[in-house]
This record gives structure tokens, sequence and C-alpha cells, in this order.
């Protein structure tokens, strides 16, 4: 059975209720759930099923998945999500973690008006990315994300962002040919869990810059008729 299958008011770990499903992905789901043990605080739980991999390739994916999960629970930042728990049942495993209510960054520029946003907001979700782009790189083990595109990124009704999913993010090795195997990735078709190649910092930094050259693209255009406009009416 496929992952996104468990009904409302499942009881998982014998703690946490289920509520409703809240994301899919090719390989795993998102539910967002009650922690009963905790005044029924509401958590996210990530389902991830291996029911794709060979038989040999699970047992050193679980050991994987428990060393990411030790890591990920390492991290504190105001623009990550809390990890609280891990667990594997019925063949699958699960993460929780807080509960970040709000949408991607990729709904929020959507819905934007005219699709885009005003300068100072775009500053300052970027200097946020910047601040815990930092953290993660010189975090140790040095974390490379690799996958920052607005759809990663949650921003809550109040505009804090938060830098989610990790699929495939890596530990960074100083000249190793290969890097420590990518994080389980929920959203991802790809089985396989080691990514070959030589990792450094500069990954996330060109599609962090990227943003901020569409986004300024778009105020640009905006703001370039305005500009031919007043510059004519001094002539």
């Amino acid at each position: 059975m496929g992952t996104g299958r468990l009904p409302a008011g499942r009881m998982l770990h014998n703690r946490y209720r289920l509520l409703e499903k809240v994301g899919q992905g090719g390989m795993g789901a998102v539910y967002v759930a009650q922690d009963t043990q905790l005044g029924d605080r509401l958590v996210a739980v990530k389902e991830m099923s291996m029911s794709r991999l060979a038989s040999q390739e699970v047992p050193p994916a679980i050991e994987q998945f428990k060393r990411e999960a030790h890591l990920l629970a390492s991290l504190h930042h105001m623009n990550l999500p809390v990890i609280y728990d891990h667990f594997g049942e019925e063949s699958r495993w699960y993460l929780v973690m807080s509960f970040v209510q709000g949408g991607t960054l990729q709904t929020y520029l959507d819905t934007a008006p005219s699709k885009r946003l005003p300068v100072n907001e775009v500053i300052r979700i970027g200097i946020d990315l910047c601040n815990v782009l930092d953290y993660l790189h010189t975090h140790q083990p040095q974390i490379i994300f690799r996958d920052l595109k607005p759809l990663n990124i949650m921003i809550t009704p109040q505009g804090q962002i938060y830098l989610i999913d990790f699929g495939i993010a890596r530990h960074f090795k100083q000249d190793q040919s290969k890097d420590t195997a990518y994080y389980y990735r929920s959203q991802s078709r790809q089985q396989a869990f080691s990514f070959p190649g030589i990792a450094t910092a500069r990954p996330d930094h060109p599609a962090t810059a990227g943003k901020f050259d569409r986004a300024n693209a778009r105020n640009e255009r905006t703001a370039a008729p305005a500009r031919h406009g007043s510059g004519a009416s001094r002539t």
C-alpha cells in the first residue's frame, strides 16, 4: 500500500492522532496530527515508504533515515521546523515535526497582486534565507540544502519563513568524490541513497541569487514605464 492513505483518527506510535493529509509526494505524505501526550498540540507527521527499494537496500536505508533524523533534530534555528520524534511502524517510517501554519512561498507569490512582491518584502525574505543557509553551512557537520526553491519554503500568515524538505540535502565533505547519502526525499521518485560528486557550499548560493534576480526583474519591469514617463515629462 502506498503512502497518504491513513484515515483521520488513526493513532500512530500510541501518541499521534491524525487529523488530515496536507501533502502528498512521490514517496511520502504529510499529515497534520495531534500529540495526545502534550495537550493535543498540532504537529506535522511525515510518512515515508521504502516499498520501492530492493530488499537489500532497506536495512541501510533505515539506518540512514535514523542518522538523518538525529541530525535534523540537532538543528535549532528560527527558520527551520523543530524535529520532535521519529519512529517506524508497519513498514513505514515517520518524522514528527512542528506544524507550520501557512503555505509555500510559491503559492504566496502566485496569489500576490500581479504575482509579484514589494521590494522590501523580497529583501526581508532574502535576508532570512541567507541567514538560515549560513546556519546550515557553518553547522558541524556542514549541511548543503541543494534544493532551494519557492516550493520548499513555507511562509506563515505573520510573514515568517521556514525552509522545509531536506530531501536531497547533503553533508559537506571537502574534496571527497562522494558525500554522505542524501536525505530520504518524500517528494521525489528517486530511490538511490548515495549521490556522486563533490559538494561545495556554492549550490545553495546561485539558487538564492536567482530568487532575487527574478523578483527584482518583476519589479523593474513594472517600474520601467514609470521612470520613462517621468523622464519624458521633464524634457
